[in-house]
């Protein structure tokens, strides 16, 4: 992976990084192209399984080209116990997310880039979903051509949802036919949030909810009268920030995130909150590794 491609949203020094891990969800998933990633279950069979569409990224190596020759269409074939990983990358692209210094939703996209990095080292099949009122989606990915075409997609992504991600990751659930790993990016603001990690749950997919906060959102720090607009509403309200309020403000933000950990956790999927201003390289490296989402 060149440095030229990601310089957008990964620097070199977060390649190297990640380009050493891959993906290590709880569950085993059946794919349905030939990928690296084999099947837990001994005795893996090298078997002609199927044929299937031609996806970008694809190992050209498996592309039938007789069918090519006689039809024009792209097919490649599939293979008896082999399996990839559907990786949907699930970014939060409300308008809460543009809040804050470093922005939220900046450090949700570079965190997707990441992980389409990181699963196109394991051979993993990606979509990129955009939670937003104009919802937009690519097709699935694989190889290296296809995180390029998943950075060019991030990088068209605004936070302009007037609706709450709750809504939006319903929505989504219900055309993500592939059962795999589903990779919520979000600031975890929405109380509804939980409802909507449940159908997804229900449905076979594995939850990975990557809780995203500013620096300031995790502890303003500051004393004094404030005016705070909601980012969702555009409605205002004005406080007087001191000691007991600011305590106050902690502790209701502390109940809030450990409600949307416990309702990620019941369904058996992973939670993690990270700054806004923390780098990719140390999120992967000292979060996501030690935790064991990656190896």
């Amino acid at each position: 992976m060149s440095e030229q491609t990601l310089t957008s949203l990964l620097d070199i020094r977060d390649v190297r990084v990640l380009e050493r891990l891959r993906l290590k969800p709880r569950k085993s998933f059946t794919g349905r192209v030939r990928g690296e990633r084999l099947a837990k279950e001994k005795g893996v069979s090298l078997e002609f399984k199927d044929y299937r569409e031609y996806s970008d990224g694809d190992d050209l190596r498996h592309l039938d080209w007789n069918v090519l020759a006689r039809l024009g269409v792209p097919i490649v074939k599939t293979y008896q116990d082999e399996e990839d990983l559907p990786v949907y990358l699930l970014v939060d692209s409300s308008k809460s997310m543009d809040y804050g210094e470093p922005g939220k939703l900046q450090m949700a996209l570079r965190l997707a880039a990441a992980f389409g990095v990181v699963a196109a080292r394991g051979g993993d099949s990606v979509q990129g979903v955009s939670l937003t009122d104009t919802p937009s989606r690519t097709r699935f990915l694989r190889g290296r051509r296809g995180v390029v075409t998943l950075m060019g997609w991030l990088d068209s992504i605004r936070g302009k949802g007037d609706r709450p991600v709750a809504f939006h990751l319903k929505q989504a659930g219900k055309v993500m036919g592939r059962t795999g790993l589903a990779v919520l990016l979000t600031d975890g603001m929405d109380e509804h949030l939980a409802s909507s990690l449940g159908q997804l749950s229900a449905a076979g997919h594995e939850m990975w909810v990557v809780q995203i906060l500013s620096p300031f959102e995790i502890d303003p720090g500051i004393e004094g009268d404030l005016r705070l607009i909601d980012a969702e509403s555009g409605s205002a309200v004005e406080i007087t920030a001191n000691g007991p309020t600011l305590e106050a403000y902690r502790k209701n933000l502390a109940a809030h995130n450990e409600t949307l950990k416990q309702s990620v956790l019941r369904y058996g999927g992973r939670y993690t909150l990270v700054s806004s201003s923390d780098s990719v390289a140390k999120v992967f490296s000292d979060v996501f590794k030690k935790a064991g989402w990656v190896e």
